[in-house]
């Protein structure tokens, strides 16, 4: 089985085992290339249902919750009936209609315009937790050989090792066709709803 060590010996190989970073400054730069290619699309991989029983007017998000998926609706009842979520900032203007719901981020949560007594269940893009020694990327490992290739061409490493500018932009473009690949497997998950298994 692939490690997080397994990626960071990759790092090592590709920028030389001299660099200045210590072993969580490492953790760091993997976490942060880690968030910024989560954040690249909404991962198939990254989809998660979230289901309870509301009673009054809010539904408290779990700790994960990053967004909603394409389709900003909150399901409530056996029915599946539709309630569409708006931005905070459009909540006065639907004030007292039934099927409407407004995302308020400071106190992360939901809130229906009227009270609502069933269950419900809704689509969100979760928030994986960090890598550490033990935590491994939620990507097939097959992929995670972008990692090193990021990390190496990471701007602020860089900056750190001087000889690592000249392999900076071949860094990148390896560690791009590693995304590539990774994002038209994602594409071929999102293409089984359309066309079936």
């Amino acid at each position: 089985m692939t490690t997080t060590n397994d990626i960071l010996n990759q790092f090592h190989t590709i920028v030389g085992d001299e660099t200045d970073l210590s072993s969580f400054e490492e953790l760091e730069l993997l976490n942060k290339v880690y968030n910024e290619i989560l954040n690249t699309k909404k991962w198939e991989i990254l989809k998660k249902e979230d289901t309870g029983t509301l009673t009054g007017t809010e539904i408290n998000t779990p700790d994960d919750f990053t967004r909603l998926l394409d389709e900003p609706v909150i399901y409530l009842g056996e029915n599946n009936k539709v309630f569409r979520v708006i931005p905070f900032s459009e909540r006065r203007i639907y004030k007292g209609q039934n099927n409407i719901v407004y995302y308020d981020a400071r106190q992360s949560k939901f809130v229906f315009l009227k009270e609502q007594d069933d269950t419900y269940s809704y689509d969100y893009i979760y928030q994986p937790d960090a890598i550490t020694d033990s935590v491994i990327p939620v990507f097939p490992s097959r992929f995670w050989g972008l990692f090193p290739f990021f990390m190496a061409s990471d701007n602020d490493f860089i900056q750190l090792m001087d000889k690592n500018r000249s392999y900076a932009e071949e860094n990148r473009l390896r560690g791009e066709m590693i995304l590539n690949d990774m994002m038209a497997w994602n594409d071929d998950l999102t293409m089984m709803r359309i066309y079936g298994n």
